[in-house]
C-alpha cells in the first residue's frame, strides 16, 4: 500500500512538473510574438502621415478655416483660408505636387451665370514654417449676372481639387460651412 501511495505522489509530482514547464514554454512564445508585433508596428509608417498627395487633403493635414466671396462690378473673388499640418507640409516640400483647382456652382448658378464652374487655377502649394495658407480664386460673370447673389450662403458652392494630370481627387462640399460670421 505504501508502495502505491509513494507512485501516485511520483505521478502527480512529475504531471505538475511537465505541465509547468509546457505553460512556461507557450508564454514565452507568447512574448517572442509581442516582441515581434511590437517591431513590426515600429517599422509600420505612422497613420497620421501625408503619404500620398490625396492624404493632403484629409484632415488632419489640410482644414478650411474660413471661406469668404467678394464682389465687385462683374467680379468675384473666393478666398479661402486653410491650415496643413506639419505632415502635409514635408511632404509638399519633397515631392512638389501640382494641383488644379475650381469652384463647383450650383444648378441656380449655372442657370443664371451659365457657369458651372470658376476658372480652374494651376495650385503649387508652398512649404515651410508657415502653416496658415490662403487661396484665392477670381472668376468674371457676364455683367447680366448678378454677381451679388454669389454671396448668398444659401448656395452650395464646391471646392474641387484634381490631380495633375486633371482626375478629380477630392471635393470640399458647401463652402459656405466654413464662413465666419
Amino acid at each position: 500500500m505504501k508502495r502505491l501511495v509513494v507512485i501516485i505522489i511520483l505521478l502527480i509530482v512529475i504531471t505538475g512538473c511537465s505541465q509547468h514547464r509546457e505553460h512556461a514554454k507557450v508564454q514565452k512564445q507568447q512574448e517572442e510574438v509581442t516582441t515581434e508585433q511590437a517591431k513590426k508596428a515600429e517599422e509600420t509608417p505612422a497613420v497620421n502621415k501625408a503619404l500620398t498627395v490625396e492624404d493632403l487633403f484629409i484632415q488632419p493635414h489640410f482644414m478650411i478655416k474660413d471661406f469668404n466671396v467678394k464682389t465687385a462690378n462683374n467680379n468675384v473673388q473666393y478666398i479661402i483660408k486653410y491650415v496643413i499640418d506639419p505632415s502635409a507640409s514635408s511632404y509638399i516640400e519633397k515631392h512638389h505636387p501640382v494641383l488644379y483647382i475650381n469652384i463647383l456652382y450650383p444648378d441656380e448658378i449655372l442657370k443664371s451665370g451659365h457657369k458651372s464652374t470658376s476658372k480652374t487655377l494651376k495650385l503649387t502649394p508652398a512649404a515651410g514654417d508657415v502653416l496658415d495658407k490662403e487661396m484665392i480664386i477670381n472668376d468674371t460673370f457676364k455683367p447680366d449676372f448678378n454677381v451679388k447673389s454669389l454671396t448668398d450662403p444659401s448656395h452650395q458652392l464646391q471646392l474641387q481639387i484634381f490631380k495633375e494630370n486633371k482626375q478629380l481627387m477630392h471635393v470640399f462640399e458647401n463652402l459656405n460651412d466654413y464662413r465666419r460670421h
